[in-house]
């Protein structure tokens, strides 16, 4: 990963802040994985956008009545793969939830 790399996370960031799947998608190469640690209803592993998109991205707004937000704090990376550091924060039955997260 270099400079463009950790680019196109930000953008990605800032297209899911947006709310911009289009831009969000342009993000991602065909094979891409997405894994979500955990047992939860968005957790394991996506392949390719539609699987991120619709097994992912698309039930967090649902999940979270819509108040589903993250900041990405940093990326760090080795030569196949990298991490994200991020706050995810929702709203779950009236309590704000935030927690700080790496994937």
């Amino acid at each position: 990963m270099d400079a463009a790399a950790v680019d196109v996370v930000r953008r990605f960031y800032e297209a899911v802040a947006r709310r911009d799947p289009a831009k969000a998608e342009s993000c991602f190469a065909p094979d891409a994985l997405w894994h979500l640690p955990g047992h939860g209803p968005i957790a394991g592993d996506h392949v390719g956008w539609p699987a991120i998109r619709d097994g992912s991205l698309a039930k967090r707004g649902p999940l979270s009545g819509g108040t589903f937000k993250a900041e990405l704090l940093d990326v760090a990376w080795d030569r196949a793969t990298s991490w994200l550091s991020s706050t995810p924060q929702e709203t779950l039955r009236g309590a704000c939830w935030t927690s700080p997260a790496a994937s």
